[in-house]
């Protein structure tokens, strides 16, 4: 990630408005995931607020944020991944696709990933019209089977992809040519 972008995005860090019991990504997951669910709370902010806050709804949540970072947790695979006010305030495409990319890598080969796109505040990667939501879906379905808006509104949706597709291999196939005279 750009230095410059992770300034961008850890400048938005907020633990006032909609966090906490307000924030309708963290409840989702709240009211779907299983007690024995492994969940990552991916850009959890320098206050984290969520992860207690489900912890003491009984689930097993780590986190990691630009603040705080947990490189162990970006090394396992969770049956739920979400991201809360992350989407948003990514600075560049480049770096919405690499945060994108990077919460699908720990996602579990039948697990979810929740973000939700509010309207505000958004940041360079986005235009802040309708043309958002289908550039985010769009973006979800490249990377999972199954992407639908399960909460927020037409304008502010929370998205769920589910079942990660698998990365192709960047390697390319090594052909050997037969010679004439190894054929039959």
């Amino acid at each position: 990630f750009n230095p410059d972008d992770i300034d961008i995005a850890k400048a938005t860090s907020r633990s006032r408005g909609a966090v906490g019991e307000k924030a309708v990504t963290p409840r989702y997951v709240a009211e779907t995931a299983k007690a024995e669910d492994t969940i990552l709370n991916y850009g959890a902010g320098a206050d984290d607020i969520h992860t207690p806050m489900l912890r003491e709804k009984g689930l097993n949540v780590e986190a990691h944020d630009f603040h705080n970072p947990n490189p162990e947790a970006l090394g396992r695979k969770y049956d739920t991944v979400f991201g809360s006010n992350v989407i948003n305030v990514q600075a560049t495409d480049n770096m919405l696709k690499n945060t994108l990319d990077e919460m699908t890598e720990t996602v579990a080969s039948d697990g979810r990933l929740i973000v939700n796109l509010p309207v505000s505040p958004r940041k360079g990667a986005w235009t802040g019209d309708i043309t958002d939501t289908k550039k985010l879906r769009g973006l979800l379905k490249d990377r999972f089977e199954s992407v639908n808006i399960v909460d927020g509104t037409g304008s502010a949706p929370v998205f769920e992809a589910r079942i990660p597709k698998l990365k192709q291999s960047k390697s390319k196939i090594k052909r050997t040519k037969t010679r004439p005279q190894d054929r039959d």
